[in-house]
């Protein structure tokens, strides 16, 4: 994201455009770029335009705010006034950034149904496209947890803290270099190429992008179905069809969306989609990774509550990674905070009792969303306006 600011900056630009230049950082290294761009503004003396989906973040940063809805502008205000108004337009887009939905009390069965054993991986790159050299990078550093039935267990971390390498492996997308990943105690690296299919079925995967993470040339109906083809689930295609259509209903979706292609979708319909597909396999595992950051806040809501209703109805265990401290207070039954590729804390008081250093640093970094936390941060906007 340096880089594309560089790019933009390389014109001596009058105006500036972010377009949703922080919705898939992490806290901390979003409050990072948010510095840089008003110190780059400052410095340059050029206008900022900010889009965003998160109104805590314009509170410290902006001197007025537009709201869009349906294509149009409902309100035009100083930062102050429209981040205090309650008006009908945009009462729901500021009060469901203020508040997600509250954990629920899970039962959690004292046996790990997954176990991650001393993961360490390494991946080699090439430091240049002219030469020879070779960069050796320490994704994971002798990683262990273990994961219990019927749990949400929240993963998170910064941006290249090896989050998703950790998922790939739970899903032997690719292979650790050391270290094991131990599903109901077998090592799944070790399964035969049947058994390991079966133990895919069992743990699935929604993935951080809804727009490229389905077939844009499959209807939606196939999409759900297809899980269900490979692992010859169900006695033919017309039972299939009608186990698609109940998934659909059962994620806030039509059974007449079932022969719909993917453009037809918005960006939090596509993500239901996913989980849809996920479900398709009747799993013991989902794998959340990044599945809300590129959605808005609303829609974030949206999604949480689902996936906390099919958890109820249907009973899998979930292990949410994000790099939103904030969604996984009021989310996971767990939380594991890791960082360069090593686990710096795990467990149920986290984000009241952080021991890390680190974790400190990333519940601090966590955008304003509370009406008092607004109110602060439109008081320093005022103090900062002052001083300069």
């Amino acid at each position: 994201q340096r880089i594309m600011i560089a790019m933009a900056l390389s014109g001596n630009p009058r105006i500036l455009i972010a377009d949703e230049a922080t919705s898939s950082l992490d806290a901390s290294v979003q409050q990072e770029i948010i510095q840089l761009i008003e110190s780059i503004q400052t410095k340059q003396q050029m206008s900022l335009l900010f889009i965003t989906h998160n109104p805590g973040i314009l509170a410290g940063l902006v001197d007025r705010i537009l709201v869009f809805k349906e294509g149009e502008i409902v309100e035009n205000d100083t930062s102050e006034i429209v981040l205090r108004n309650q008006l009908d337009s945009n009462k729901s887009l500021f009060n469901e950034s203020f508040k997600l939905p509250s954990i629920e009390t899970n039962t959690i069965n004292s046996n790990p149904i997954l176990s991650i054993q001393n993961i360490s991986k390494i991946f080699t790159t090439e430091t240049s496209l002219f030469t020879r050299n070779k960069q050796m990078i320490l994704a994971l550093d002798n990683v262990s947890f273990d994961v219990f039935s019927s749990e949400t267990l929240g993963i998170v971390g910064e941006s290249g803290s090896g989050k998703t390498t950790l998922a790939r492996i739970i899903l032997q997308l690719i292979e650790p270099d050391s270290g094991q990943v131990l599903f109901h105690g077998e090592n799944l690296s070790t399964l035969s190429p049947g058994l390991l299919k079966s133990a895919r079925r069992k743990i699935q995967i929604v993935f951080q992008d809804p727009f490229s993470s389905l077939n844009p040339l499959m209807c939606i109906g196939e999409t759900i179905m297809e899980p269900m083809r490979v692992h010859s689930l169900y006695n033919s295609q017309e039972e299939r069809k009608l186990k698609a259509m109940q998934l659909l209903e059962l994620v806030g979706l039509e059974k007449e969306h079932f022969f719909r292609m993917p453009q037809a979708f918005s960006g939090g319909q596509k993500q239901r989609i996913a989980i849809a597909r996920a479900l398709a396999s009747n799993p013991e595992i989902v794998v959340f990774d990044e599945a809300i950051s590129a959605l808005d806040t609303a829609n974030q809501n949206n999604i949480i509550t689902l996936i906390q209703k099919l958890k109820r109805e249907i009973g899998f265990t979930c292990v949410f990674i994000s790099h939103d401290l904030r969604v996984l207070k009021n989310f996971a039954d767990r939380i594991l905070v890791i960082h360069q590729g090593k686990v710096e804390e795990i467990g149920d008081d986290v984000f009241e009792n952080p021991t890390s250093p680190y974790t400190q640093k990333l519940i601090s970094a966590i955008p304003p969303y509370t009406s008092a936390e607004i109110e602060n941060a439109l008081t320093n906007r005022k103090l900062k306006i002052k001083n300069l």
